[in-house]
Formats: C-alpha cells, structure tokens, sequence
C-alpha cells in the first residue's frame, strides 16, 4: 500500500471515456487518480462519474484562451479545481505567473528536467513540475508538499 501514490490520467482524446473505464474496472482506486482535463466541457461529466481531483492542462487550448487569466481564475473558483498545468514557455511571457496565481490553485508546469531551470520556476512560485528522464517513469517534483486539496504546504 502507498497511500502517497497518485496517478495523473493524461488522456488528450475520449478522455471522459478513460475516465469511465476506470470507474467501471477500478472503483476502489478512483481516490487514487488526478484527472486532467483538456477542455472546461470535461468538468462536470468527469465529476459526474466520481473523480474529485481534476487538473486542467492548458495544453490543447488556443492560445487567446491560455491568455484570458480572468476567465481561467473565475473558471477555478467554480469547479474547485486541483491545479493548472501548463507549458514552461508561458512562464518566460512577462507576467503571465503572477496573473495564474490569482487564479487561487496551484500551479504546474511541464516538460522541465533540468533542476536548475526547476528551481527557477519554484522561485517564480510553481508548485510542481512535470519532467521525464528517458525510458523512466514521468516524474513529478514539488518545491513543497502538496496536498490532494490543492492547497501547498511549506
């Protein structure tokens, strides 16, 4: 038993579908999985089926609507979200961390392996970082401990 494990669902197409195959073959482990979701449409059938951590990755979005800061912090405040995650090359656009923060979740970026530019986001206030090593599995490495509210512990 690891009651610190936790996986995170990245599934870019029928996600929702994903979602409902682990419902179905995996009931007792849905605590176990931090869905990320693509699209703000995904939320609610992806409550619906039970999960409760949902991150929102950016990735697929336009990019007008990654900008839009406003929207994605009134977005968080309704669907009590685990996090955004989002592409490092955001962090390098002037301003654009500070305007996440306000969106009152934590903050993720991907892909950074290097640990050196790692401790620069941490210090720009990113709360995890998504990273890979070869032929390993993903890593995820938070600047301090996270917990599964969403909120960051120091």
């Amino acid at each position: 038993s690891h009651p610190e494990l936790y996986v995170v669902m990245d599934v870019k197409d029928e996600n929702i579908r994903a979602a409902a195959v682990i419902r179905e073959y995996c009931p007792d482990l849905m605590d176990r999985f931090i869905i990320q979701i693509y699209r703000e449409s995904e939320c609610a059938p992806i409550r619906e089926l039970g999960f409760e951590h949902i991150i929102y990755t950016l990735y697929a979005l336009p990019w007008k609507e990654k900008m839009d800061t406003a929207h994605l912090a009134e977005f968080a405040r309704d669907h009590e979200l685990l996090g955004y995650t989002f592409a490092d090359v955001l962090c390098q656009r002037e301003g654009y961390v500070e305007e996440m923060k306000r969106t009152g979740v934590p903050l993720y970026i991907h892909t950074v392996n290097d640990p050196q530019l790692q401790e620069e986001f941490f210090k720009m206030g990113i709360s995890g970082i998504y990273g890979d090593f070869g032929n390993k599995p993903l890593v995820f490495t938070h600047r301090n401990r996270a917990n599964i509210s969403g909120t960051v512990e120091s």
